[in-house]
């Protein structure tokens, strides 16, 4: 509804304090900031298409076609925490895996072999530890010099995994978004009404 491309600036540059307040003004997140300008921008872009290109207002499509810039924004913010944050590198760091990974990998050779073992709890413990362990320290061994990647790897992961579920904060966005025009269209700020318009026609 806003044409003007200060509205996308404004908006993302209040985004981007925030975030900046949050995470600190370091310059991964700065690009982080500006890379979130930019999508506000093609949001910004989307939605007047959209209303440009049409003789019928659909406030349910210019939501639609907006949110895609609006909600990859946020994902790339997110994927930004994700690759500074203490997990990250501390996986980088000690070059191991964290020990939740030794537990997972404990219930999955208590699966396996623990049944196959016939004699006494303690003794069964004691050769379930001693798998795990080595296995372990194997795994550890093979991808030690991959660690140094994990930080970016886990970003990206992180991403990816949130553009799969993008639908549902798309639905979501365009729910929130249409209940907000409606209230803005029953209280007068923004109204629609018909003009005549020049169309192109393609004639072969």
């Amino acid at each position: 509804m806003f044409r003007e491309k200060k509205w996308a600036l404004v908006t993302a540059g209040i985004v981007g304090l925030i975030f900046i307040a949050l995470f600190g003004a370091n310059y991964i997140n700065l690009i982080g900031v500006g890379v979130v300008a930019l999508l506000f921008l093609y949001a910004r872009f989307a939605g007047v298409e959209e209303i440009d290109q049409r003789t019928k207002v659909n406030s349910r499509m210019i939501v639609r076609r907006g949110a895609i810039g609006v909600v990859l924004a946020f994902f790339v913010l997110i994927s930004f925490v994700a690759y500074q944050s203490p997990v990250a590198t501390g996986i980088a760091n000690a070059e191991r895996l964290p020990t939740a990974s030794q537990q997972l990998l404990r219930s999955v050779v208590n699966g396996v072999i623990g049944g196959q073992i016939e004699t006494d709890e303690q003794e069964r413990e004691s050769i379930i530890s001693e798998v795990v362990g080595r296995t372990f320290q194997q795994i550890n061994n093979a991808l030690k010099p991959y660690f140094k990647y994990t930080p970016p790897l886990l970003a990206f992961g992180l991403f990816l995994i949130l553009w799969g579920l993008s639908w549902f904060f798309i639905q979501l966005s365009v729910f929130v978004g249409m209940g907000i025009f409606w209230v803005l269209k029953r209280t007068g700020f923004v109204k629609i009404e018909e003009t005549e318009v020049k169309a192109e026609r393609l004639i072969i």
